[in-house]
């Protein structure tokens, strides 16, 4: 038995020296984004458009589908009053396809309500929902909230047929607070009378966005005289002005702080309301707070023997090269060059795995002959 207790201590020794798998992991990857789009009917068009057009701002940005929750009440790419079917502009110029290929819808149709969307939010679902569809953050999150559509004082309407109440909204919030779902917030309402939705959140760690005030209206902006109706809001339009800014690398200049899209959307001559900020008991100050900390995810990286290979599409890199260029070049979070060293020498160690698992493999095979013979 004590030959026997010698080797488990070399094998676990030499786990040890092996290490973990080689994977770095920032601490601003843990976003998660849901976005709403409650409208049905022709002429709420734009609401689809708004939703989508978040939806691929924060991919850009690095954020998987894994991580998005996307919630449209119609999607408008196959009513038959659409004359290019299949697809769905926010400009007349029809720059960029926002349905397309590269669309993944959770919850759609009649799917989309007051009841699954604060089940979505507090993580009460039904025990046969699809892991696709729970939001599945965790205290350290962050949680970007984007919802659209048609609103009223102290109310937010679902498909023309029922509403959620600004007290639903800011309950759903403190649920989550009080599950530990969440580490910081960021909730946008576009819709009219917003500032009603946001007036009643208290709990810690919110940013509220709303793009008009209690008693104002929300506007839209693009006619199209093709389709015969209005392809995106002001509000929505003025916010991908400002995130068309932000570069998908990390440098600091093109990653501003939630305080300057404060400044750029309180433009009431463009966006024709007045929006409203709120935020609730935030613990760092506004200015160290990003918006891609909301609307991106840092890469993930994965070390190898002389690669270091970036979870967000990107072509594997030396770490030569990565010292070289700097890691904003690749849209990485700025790492300490400690922890790229660290693993680097973790690889290192790679003969001397191979060399203590030949030496406990002996002891192995002595320890057996000293078991049947001793």
């Amino acid at each position: 038995m004590h030959h026997l207790r010698i080797c488990f201590v070399a094998v676990a020794f030499a786990f040890c020296v092996q290490g973990p798998a080689h994977a770095l992991h920032d601490s601003n990857a843990d976003t998660w984004v849901v976005i709403l789009s409650t409208s049905r009917f022709w002429y709420n068009y734009r609401h689809a458009a708004n939703a989508l057009s978040i939806y691929h701002t924060v991919k850009r940005l690095g954020v998987t589908d894994d991580r998005i929750l996307l919630l449209m009440a119609q999607g408008f790419a196959c009513d038959p009053r659409n004359c290019h079917p299949g697809s769905i502009f926010n400009d007349v110029q029809r720059s960029i396809d926002l349905y397309g290929t590269d669309v993944e819808v959770d919850y759609r149709g009649l799917d989309v309500s007051a009841n699954s969307f604060i089940r979505l939010l507090t993580g009460r679902h039904p025990p046969n929902d699809h892991v696709s569809k729970r939001l599945r953050s965790g205290p350290k999150s962050r949680v970007l909230i984007y919802i659209t559509g048609h609103g009223g004082e102290n109310f937010f309407k679902f498909q023309d047929s029922e509403i959620i109440s600004n007290r639903d909204i800011s309950d759903a919030i403190e649920q989550m607070h009080q599950q530990h779902r969440y580490g910081e917030i960021l909730f946008i309402a576009d819709t009219c009378h917003a500032e009603s939705l946001i007036a009643d959140i208290t709990s810690p760690n919110v940013i509220a966005v709303a793009s008009s005030g209690r008693h104002e209206d929300s506007y839209s902006v693009e006619l199209s005289r093709e389709i015969g109706v209005y392809m995106i809001d002001c509000f929505t339009g003025r916010l991908l002005q400002f995130l068309e800014k932000i570069s998908d690398t990390a440098t600091g200049a093109r990653n501003p702080s939630i305080s300057a899209l404060f400044q750029f959307m309180n433009n009431p001559l463009v966006v024709r309301s007045h929006p409203k900020f709120l935020v609730s008991n935030f613990t760092r100050g506004l200015d160290s707070v990003t918006v891609r900390d909301f609307f991106g995810n840092w890469p993930r990286l994965t070390f190898y023997d002389d690669l270091v290979e970036v979870h967000n599409g990107a072509t594997p890199i030396t770490h030569t090269e990565l010292a070289k260029r700097g890691k904003q070049d690749f849209g990485l979070a700025p790492v300490p060059d400690e922890r790229l060293s660290s693993h680097r020498e973790a690889f290192q160690l790679s003969p001397v795995f191979i060399s203590g698992c030949f030496a406990v493999f002996s002891l192995i095979v002595v320890g057996g002959f000293a078991l049947a013979f001793g």
